[in-house]
C-alpha cells in the first residue's frame, strides 16, 4: 500500500521531454532576436522621428527615398501601422526629446520590441528591410545598439 508520501520526489516530479527543452530554446532565440533586430532598426527609426516628428506614421511621399529617415519612417509604419495611442505617445516622447534623452529611446526600443514578441513573422519582415551592409553610424542619434 504505497501512499503519496512513499513515493521519492523524482518520481512524482515531471521530468522535461526534449520537446520542453527544444521550446524552452526556440522561445529563448526568439526573445534574442526581437531584442537584436529591435536594437538594429533604433539608427533609422530614430533619424525618421528627428526628421518627421510625430507625423512619421503618415509620411507618404518621402517613402519612396533611399534615406535613413525613409527607411525608418516606413520601419515605423509597418511596426506601428498608422499608430494606437501609446505608440503615437512614445514617438511624442522621442520627438520632443533632447538628443541625449536615453530613457525615450530605451522606451521607444522597448515598444518595437515587445511588437517583434508578438509577431515573430513582423520581426523577420522589418529585419528584411534593413541593408545588407551597414550605413554610416551617423544615420541617426541612436547609432548604439
Amino acid at each position: 500500500m504505497d501512499s503519496q508520501k512513499d513515493v521519492a520526489p523524482h518520481e512524482t516530479a515531471p521530468h522535461k521531454t526534449a520537446a520542453h527543452e527544444t521550446a524552452a530554446h526556440e522561445t529563448a532565440a526568439h526573445e534574442s532576436a526581437a531584442h537584436e533586430t529591435a536594437a538594429a532598426v533604433m539608427p533609422y527609426v530614430t533619424a525618421a522621428i528627428d526628421a518627421y516628428g510625430t507625423g512619421v506614421l503618415a509620411r507618404t511621399r518621402e517613402l519612396a527615398s533611399a534615406t535613413p529617415m525613409a527607411r525608418g519612417a516606413r520601419i515605423l509604419q509597418r511596426i506601428f501601422g498608422r499608430g494606437d495611442a501609446a505608440s503615437l505617445e512614445v514617438i511624442g516622447a522621442v520627438a520632443g526629446a533632447k538628443p541625449d534623452d536615453e530613457s525615450c529611446r530605451v522606451a521607444l526600443r522597448l515598444a518595437i520590441t515587445q511588437e517583434f514578441r508578438a509577431d515573430p513573422l513582423l520581426r523577420a519582415e522589418v529585419a528584411a528591410m534593413l541593408p545588407r551592409t551597414p550605413e554610416p553610424a551617423s544615420a541617426g542619434r541612436d547609432s548604439s545598439p
